[in-house]
């Protein structure tokens, strides 16, 4: 494993010891307050693992829900954060018509946006999550990290849902959309935002998987840093299947949730950005 650096400052010159969480250590970058683990793993193993997690009669420490036979059983859950999703895209662009998806998965969210009757297409790192969404969904998705891929067209919606906080550098990526982006383009990012007082509180970090620990300061400085602005930002969260599977969704947590999202605190951080 090899030591990284802040991504936002690109130094670890104001990084100091944060704290340890499951035996990794995390630091602090003293100077724009990112979050980091200081170790970096292959990123295609996070599906593996998430798949191993799944199946675990254990804490979980991998909150990966997108698997097929989860959007079949669950399906009203994902339709209910897809739609929320498009409106908040169209009250920018009203006249999307085509849509990349970076980080597609099992390709549900670009089946969804087909179905509005957009152009769409995808790139995913996993040959199971790829197979599926070709093979069974139908759709125009290869295997290929951003960084790799030859774009030969523009899009009007580029969605980058619960990515980059696997990248080993996400200004690499950024930089790669801002140069592809149309002035017009929308950007649709969505990471975990844990850390600090959030709802459900104290929830798992991801580790090692995730790299970066947003918040909505960092995150804003890094996407200012490529060139990008923030047009709006909301916060949801987490793991609403996960407490349907278990069967732990209350009428308080639902108010909880509902709370989450109206103050603020919730531990889902999502962004719709155009570049300056």
């Amino acid at each position: 494993m090899e030591k990284i650096q802040c991504c936002i400052c690109e130094t670890t010159e104001y990084s100091r010891p944060y704290k340890f969480v499951d035996n990794y250590r995390l630091l602090k970058c003293r100077r724009c307050g990112l979050v980091y683990i200081d170790t970096r793993i292959d990123p295609e193993s996070f599906m593996n693992d998430a798949k191993l997690d799944l199946n675990s009669s254990n804490n979980k420490k991998i909150e990966y829900w997108s698997f097929p036979g989860m959007y079949a059983k669950y399906n009203f859950v994902f339709l209910k954060y897809f739609n929320e999703r498009f409106n908040r895209c169209i009250a920018f662009n009203r006249n999307i018509e085509t849509m990349f998806d970076i980080g597609s998965g099992y390709g549900f969210w670009m089946d969804f946006c087909r179905k509005k009757g957009l152009k769409v297409k995808g790139i995913d790192i996993s040959d199971d999550a790829v197979c599926h969404s070709s093979k069974v969904l139908g759709l125009d998705v290869i295997k290929s990290p951003l960084k790799k891929y030859k774009f030969t067209e523009s899009f009007d919606l580029y969605n980058m849902c619960d990515v980059i906080e696997h990248l080993e550098n996400p200004n690499d990526e950024l930089a790669l959309l801002h140069e592809q982006m149309k002035p017009t383009s929308l950007l649709y990012i969505q990471v975990p935002d844990v850390l600090g007082i959030r709802i459900p509180y104290n929830h798992n970090l991801g580790l090692p998987h995730h790299i970066w620990q947003f918040n909505y300061k960092t995150a804003n400085k890094l996407l200012n840093k490529n060139g990008f602005r923030v047009l709006q930002k909301w916060h949801g969260v987490q793991g609403v299947i996960g407490c349907y599977v278990n069967d732990k969704v209350t009428l308080l947590r639902k108010l909880s949730w509902v709370g989450a999202e109206k103050f603020n605190i919730g531990n889902r951080l999502m962004l719709v950005c155009r570049k300056t």
